[in-house]
């Protein structure tokens, strides 16, 4: 499991947190709060490796949004 583009390029909509976790591994942070009016919860893992850094964002434990730098 590593930070590369080409792992991040298997990480798609409405993958679960776990399968997130076999392809990335243990995020470096994650944090999971409350989404207001609509109700559920939005949890974000953020991975850092070197000058990589990956926000994968969760709505109601389903993969929604993902975002990463990668150095060169």
């Amino acid at each position: 499991m590593s930070l590369t583009q080409a792992n991040l390029d298997k990480i798609h909509v409405d993958m679960s947190p776990a399968e997130v976790k076999s392809i990335l591994g243990d995020p470096a942070e994650s944090k999971t709060d409350p989404i207001p009016i609509v109700g559920g919860t939005q949890t974000i893992y953020t991975y850092h490796s070197g000058s990589s850094d990956v926000t994968i964002i969760f709505k109601n434990d389903l993969m929604k949004e993902k975002q990463g730098t990668f150095a060169q």
